[in-house]
């Protein structure tokens, strides 16, 4: 028997978690282990679809994941969004919208499937539905910029440390709670994951990737430096959101936020998998 199962507590909260849930944990740990190895550790038709995905397959990409999420429906969630974007690649602006309305319903990609359907009723001279989702869009980006750092104190972010902050790091972490600068997003997402704010440093994780990650190059930009950035806020953000998860529920304050970080954590890995094999192509 493990050290593992010797433990009445672990025991008791895996048979609590719901199937649906343990399988998400399993996979999102096969990825893990499987970046840090080299390998791909995640279903065969997942695996196919999200690199034919990345080498511009996109007519392959949409068939791997449609028959993913028809044999996976508790995962097809997702999938929803990299289907809807091959298909408005491919022109199928009807079935496109499907698929991303779906994604937005799922609240995965929501902000770059908001943007090609922004884009399907700009092709299609709809001025007032582009408008709604260019309103819609915005009002994503405000709530991800809200920055919450009131209950914390900017020395709180360097009370694990041997030295006293210096007066510029007391500076930018003021600038970056008065308002929102970007600029210092990641580095405080790093500074309070380091200190247990898991909370905290996803929402500035979210913030950085908000401002200087412009929507339409999520999944790749002509600028290396913007995809590189890209994709080390997406591993960021999959650790932080498996961290919530090893967090008991009760200990941690936002409940939706903990119940959400499976889900969450393996989509983030989804897309940085996706740029690292963009990554290997260029």
């Amino acid at each position: 028997m493990s050290k593992f199962t010797n433990k009445p507590e672990v025991v008791t909260a895996l048979i609590q978690l719901r199937p649906a849930v343990i399988r998400m944990l399993v996979l999102v740990s096969c990825m893990c282990m499987a970046s840090a190895s080299g390998q791909v550790g995640m279903p065969q038709l997942l695996n196919e679809g999200l690199t034919q995905y990345a080498k511009g397959k996109h007519q392959e990409s949409a068939q791997s994941l449609r028959d993913y999420a028809a044999k996976n429906p508790d995962d097809a969630r997702f999938v929803y969004y990299y289907v809807g974007d091959c298909l408005y690649q491919r022109g199928e602006f009807d079935d496109a919208e499907y698929f991303l309305k779906k994604a937005m319903q799922e609240g995965l990609n929501k902000q770059e499937a908001t943007w090609r359907l922004m884009e399907i009723a700009i092709r299609e001279g709809d001025e007032i539905t582009a408008g709604k989702y260019k309103k819609l869009l915005d009002d994503q980006s405000r709530q991800i910029r809200l920055q919450e750092p009131q209950s914390l104190q900017p020395r709180d972010l360097y009370l694990d440390t041997e030295r006293s902050p210096t007066r510029k790091d007391m500076q930018r972490t003021i600038r970056y709670y008065n308002y929102g600068d970007g600029h210092w997003a990641e580095e405080h997402g790093d500074r309070l994951l380091s200190v247990g704010h898991l909370r905290e440093a996803i929402k500035s994780y979210e913030s950085a990737i908000d401002q200087h990650v412009p929507i339409g190059e999520r999944f790749g930009s002509r600028s290396r430096e913007v995809s590189k950035l890209a994709l080390r806020l997406y591993e960021k953000l999959s650790n932080a959101y498996r961290q919530v998860q090893s967090v008991p529920k009760e200990k941690f304050s936002d409940l939706d936020l903990h119940d959400k970080s499976p889900i969450l954590s393996m989509n983030y890995g989804l897309m940085a998998f996706v740029l690292r094999i963009k990554f290997e192509d260029n």
